[in-house]
């Protein structure tokens, strides 16, 4: 698996991978938590035909991306901002996984004019507005309580999940795949190999990137709020039960050009089965009619 490498401004190397021809109009995919850029559909011919290609970026400490310790989401913002500055790339469209759509959110807030449009895939919301506190999903309430009251012990319980899953990857990969819905593990296990090397990714640094991320996603508190006028995509599986369908209609209500895709059957993995539909509503929204490269 090939792997670019861009080094920011302060020395970091941030690592991506671009599949599709790079003449088409770039889609920015952000990975999901315990992820990796390894896990994306990498469907050339449907990108060919939609005259789209991908950009995917690992988050700090994931895949080959140096460690950024207490980084936050507008830290990564700066990160993604500086590699398509390097790339030549004005205008793209933002897609985000999980809690890769929190991080979309927040580079499209800040730099509303680089951004086509926005796909948020089952989408974590910033855990520090008071506005998501009444839809936040219990166990991530639990989470951030005990990240802001006792992050050490955090640091402790990934470092054990991380030591876990590197002595025996396969073993926790089909774990985590046993819990999917029926409908999302059977897509799941046409990629298990890449499941493999994206958990192996996310963990690599003693549970180190994982833990940043958290604390990232503690951290964020902007409003969640349309700050330009690039359409909005919020696809939300209906059996999801990590975010729900009450946090993609929280979304609904508040990007106001936006539309909603509740797929039935479908839970936190649905990206894995609709991939060609997600790039379709792409391409019908934000294919520019203008060049795109500097």
């Amino acid at each position: 698996m090939d792997y670019e490498l861009y080094t920011l401004s302060d020395g970091r190397k941030l690592s991506y991978r671009i599949v599709g021809d790079p003449a088409h109009h770039p889609v920015v995919y952000l990975h999901g938590f315990g992820s990796s850029s390894a896990v994306m559909v990498e469907d050339r011919d449907v990108l060919s035909d939609l005259r789209l290609f991908v950009i995917a970026v690992d988050r700090p400490g994931y895949g080959k991306s140096d460690l950024h310790p207490g980084y936050s989401s507008e830290d990564f913002a700066e990160d993604l901002y500086q590699l398509l500055s390097c790339l030549g790339i004005k205008r793209c469209a933002v897609a985000g996984w999980s809690t890769g759509g929190m991080f979309a959110q927040e580079f499209a807030r800040l730099y509303p004019q680089c951004v086509s449009s926005l796909t948020l895939l089952g989408s974590v919301l910033p855990l520090s507005q008071p506005e998501v506190e009444r839809i936040m999903p219990v166990k991530w309430k639990i989470v951030r309580w005990i990240m802001l009251h006792f992050p050490g012990v955090c640091r402790y319980l990934f470092k054990r999940v991380s030591k876990r899953i590197n002595q025996d990857i396969d073993h926790a990969v089909m774990n985590r795949m046993e819990k999917m819905v029926h409908d999302d593990k059977e897509a799941a296990m046409l990629f298990t190999e890449l499941l493999k090397k994206a958990t192996y990714d996310a963990y690599q640094y003693e549970g180190m990137a994982v833990y940043y991320e958290v604390l990232a996603m503690c951290k964020a508190d902007f409003e969640v709020r349309p700050s330009g006028c690039y359409p909005t995509i919020i696809w939300q599986g209906e059996d999801d039960h990590l975010w729900t369908v009450f946090t993609s209609r929280f979304l609904k209500q508040r990007y106001t050009k936006s539309r909603m895709f509740i797929i039935k059957d479908k839970g936190h993995f649905m990206f894995l089965s609709i991939w060609r539909d997600v790039l379709q509503q792409i391409q019908e929204v934000s294919a520019p009619k203008e060049q795109n490269h500097m």
